[in-house]
């Protein structure tokens, strides 16, 4: 079992909450994994996901693109 540092409860699982992280000019999805007692966040990381989904869909525009003008 873990220990919640901030409410001092015992827990098994954690609460996943998706959230974007807007810096000043982009933004970025995350996954932010919260105590179910109190609902603080014990850490935050990159949802892998959303990273996967937004590189495909750059390269295909860039595949896209390139067979537009021409290129091979």
């Amino acid at each position: 079992m873990s220990l919640c540092p901030y409410c001092k409860e015992e827990f098994t699982y954690v609460v996943s909450v998706g959230v974007v992280v807007m810096g000043h000019d982009t933004h970025n999805h995350a996954v932010s994994y919260n105590c179910p007692h109190c609902e603080t966040s014990l850490s935050v990381t990159s949802d892998h996901h959303e990273v996967q989904r937004d590189m495909i869909t750059a390269v295909v525009a860039a595949i896209k693109d390139g067979s537009a003008r021409g290129a091979v």
